[in-house]
């Protein structure tokens, strides 16, 4: 539907540059979060922003739409996942991972949403980590779980699941998945 708004001209002119730009409507629309746009014959996306609308979610789209770099996964990752408290630099973690940060970044921001969203809600509920494991991988398609009891029985892999918090030692020893065999997102 052609639109006449200014600011959605402007904001749809800046997402054919690949820069996220946020609209937020006065009058409440029917959709919002990620919507098709173009302009002339040029297609994009842009973010309808509504009141409800949690900002995070606008946080992460920005991280993939603009194709951050880790240094800006840095400064986004706690306004897209204001659940979560990172002990270490997260655009320095996952320069870690064995694939590169550009090819699965929509995967970490998938991952650390079901943990933001879906796994944090459920452990303040008081569930059980089991079912929380068991709903996020249904809900979210993100497995998560505990060290093994191989893992755990070896301390030098133990104390590598520990990091400093606030002056506290914390052990992350729940991880998500990113693939079978390697990268994995360990939180606490």
């Amino acid at each position: 539907t052609p639109v006449k708004s200014k600011s959605v001209a402007f904001a749809a002119s800046r997402a054919c540059e690949k820069e996220a730009v946020g609209v937020i409507h006065a009058i409440p629309i029917e959709r919002i979060g990620e919507m098709d746009a173009s302009v002339g014959e040029q297609m994009t996306k842009l973010f309808h922003v509504g009141i409800a609308l949690p900002m995070e979610q606008f946080f992460r789209f920005a991280i993939n739409f603009e194709e951050c770099t880790e240094d800006q996964f840095s400064e986004l990752a706690p306004f897209a996942f204001e659940s979560l408290r990172f002990a270490l630099d997260p655009g320095e973690q996952v320069g870690r991972f064995n694939q590169k940060f550009k090819k699965i970044r929509d995967v970490i921001v998938a991952h650390l949403s079901a943990i933001n969203d879906e796994f944090v809600s459920m452990l303040e509920e008081g569930r059980e980590l089991a079912d929380i494991c068991t709903v996020v991988e249904s809900k979210c398609g993100v497995k998560i779980s505990p060290e093994s009891p191989n893992t755990r029985r070896d301390q030098q892999k133990m104390r590598e699941r520990d990091v400093v918090y606030r002056s506290e030692t914390v052990r992350c020893e729940f991880h998500s998945k990113l693939t079978w065999n390697h990268d994995r997102i360990h939180f606490s």
